[in-house]
This record gives C-alpha cells, structure tokens and sequence, in this order.
C-alpha cells in the first residue's frame, strides 16, 4: 500500500516505478509516498544514570530516524532495554507514561511531527550478573537456580501455571495462555533469566531500605 496504517505496516510505502521496454523490465524504482512512517524502535538505555541522559539517548533516536525518514511525520514505538540505573523508575507505568507524554509534547511543534507511542519497558537493574554468580552468597545462589530453571523449560512452565494458581479468576486465562502458547523455548529462557535479575534486585533493594531505617 502508499501508506502504513499502524506498526504491523512499519517503515517507507509507496510504488515501484517500472520501465520496459518491449516486454523487457529496463528498470525498477520505488517511489516513497507515505507521508508518515510508523517505527518500532529499541532504545538502549545501558549504563543511564538520569532522566536527562535519558533524554539525550532519546534525542539521538529521533535525530537518526529523521536521517533515514526525512520529510516523513513519525510515529515511534519504543521498547527500552539495557541495564540501567532508571530500572526502578521505568517499573512505575504511570511514571513512564508521563515521561512520554512529557517527551511528546516537546516535539508537538515540530514540523515534521513525532509522536512515541506507549513505550515497553524491557530494562533490567544495573547489576554485573557475571561478577554477582561468582560470590559466595544468597544472591549467586539465586541467580544460579534461575539460570536452572532457564535451561529446563518444562519445570519453568509448570512454575508458570503454579503461579496462575495464585492470580485472581480474571487473569488466570491470560497467564495460563502464556504458558501453553506464546512462551517459545528461548522467549521462556529470557523470561526467566530476567525474573532472576529482577528477584536479586528486589532482595538487595529490600536489604538497602533496611539498613537504610
């Protein structure tokens, strides 16, 4: 088609501009139409610190599809990754929903246009899982048994569905839809092995705040 109408019909339309001559193709051009391009995008938020150097990274993001995409409105789709000190304040939704809305209301001006549409949040803490296996405590036994269950999917889907035993009735489909059919092989060992640096994470905040009072 000339113009994407959502994400799944992402980057440049527009037709090919074929010359024959007789029957013989001469040559093929496409010709860009779309006057908007809608854009999946990952931000690496790797080693950020603050909003601000945040702020920059996403700078950068825009500045590099107006490079691939010039002339053409903008409609961006982040998923951020990377693990990143701003880990705990991407977690709060309505938090990261501001801050996009926040960030959209800096380029509504902007000619043309850009607008981020609700962002994923795939960060993790800012934690050396390497150097943390190789200590001798809690924590490196946790990520240890994770990286376990990670390499057996069996257990780590019945996991799963023990854990849909504890939901409320209304989720309870939803997650054990999860289980039987959207967790591939490798989508369940990420999973996992995230769920591992995140429950580290939670252990050693929960220890900071403590010794902290």
């Amino acid at each position: 088609n000339i113009q994407g109408r959502h994400f799944n019909e992402e980057g440049e339309k527009g037709c090919y501009l074929v010359e024959f001559k007789g029957k013989a193709i001469q040559k093929v051009e496409f010709k860009s139409l779309s006057p908007i391009v809608y854009k999946r995008v990952e931000v690496d938020c790797s080693g950020l610190e603050d909003l601000d150097s945040f702020s920059s990274t996403i700078e950068k993001v825009v500045d590099l599809l107006r490079e691939e995409y010039p002339d053409r409105g903008l409609f961006i789709l982040p998923t951020l990754k990377g693990n990143t000190e701003l880990y705990s304040a991407f977690q709060d939704v309505h938090q990261l929903v501001e801050l996009f809305e926040t960030i959209n209301t800096e380029y509504l001006l902007s000619n043309p246009f850009v607008q981020f549409e609700r962002p994923t949040n795939k960060t993790l803490p800012n934690i050396d899982l390497n150097e943390r296996k190789k200590a001798d405590d809690f924590f490196a036994d946790l990520l240890k048994e994770f990286d376990q269950l990670a390499d057996d999917p069996e257990m780590a889907q019945k996991l799963i569905i023990e854990v849909d035993t504890e939901i409320k009735r209304g989720n309870r489909k939803y997650v054990r839809g999860l289980a039987e059919g959207f967790l591939k092989k490798r989508e369940l060992q990420e999973i996992v092995r995230d769920a591992g640096t995140l429950a580290v994470n939670a252990v050693m905040m929960n220890k900071k705040r403590s010794n902290d009072h």
